[in-house]
């Protein structure tokens, strides 16, 4: 009967430039499953709402009758607030898009200063950054933003990569100056020097 593959495409939608989007996994071929959500290229994770699409039949009823089993049903109003949302998917996800660009140019200012003190690769598309901590430890680093610095821990997560230890954020956020006022504010305490946020104005771009 042959085996199936899924992939989950979260992010799908919030590519910086349109071309660099993949097609669906779903129409690769006829046991592809693609799985999304609303909680992040909607940005409305309090939905829990989520998807699979697959043009093979008979995994899509085994996959149904499982989901019925295990939940029965969702809610009601968050299928019909999901129904409206994805009815507006141009200006709900432009409208994210716009915050990342924006974002990303504070990012860019920000990490591009101090590229002695972090590694910064700005991301091609989704809402998460990774950069590089260069200097000490990124787990005491994020444990001293949450601990001296108001940081909630939703906000940041440690990683420990193959090649250097990163720190993973959300990029769709209005409380991005804040965080980086926080990293400021760990980095004079730990290391005795000031990074200064670059002040770079917010306006959405037309």
């Amino acid at each position: 009967m042959g085996s199936s593959s899924s992939l989950t495409e979260v992010y799908r939608g919030l590519e910086l430039d349109p071309s660099d989007r993949l097609p669906a996994f779903a129409d690769v071929n006829d046991r592809a499953v693609s799985l999304g959500v609303m909680s992040k290229a909607y940005g409305l994770a309090g939905l829990r709402i989520g998807w699979i699409a697959t043009h093979d039949e008979r995994l899509f009823r085994e996959l149904a009758a499982f989901k019925d089993y295990a939940t029965i049903c969702n809610s009601a109003p968050s299928e019909f607030l999901a129904t409206i949302a994805l009815r507006h998917t141009g200006v709900i996800v432009e409208r994210n898009l716009r915050i990342i660009r924006d974002n990303l140019d504070r990012l860019d200012a920000f990490f591009g200063s101090h590229a002695d003190k972090f590694g910064w690769y700005r991301p091609k598309a989704g809402s998460m950054a990774f950069p590089a901590l260069l200097l000490g430890d990124v787990d005491e680093f994020c444990t001293d933003l949450v601990e001296k610095a108001g940081v909630t821990t939703k906000q940041i997560m440690a990683l420990i990569s193959a090649t250097l230890p990163e720190i993973r954020f959300s990029i769709v956020t209005s409380a991005l100056l804040s965080l980086l006022t926080s990293f400021d504010e760990v980095i004079v305490e730990n290391a005795g020097y000031r990074i200064t946020v670059p002040a770079i104005p917010l306006a959405l771009r037309s």
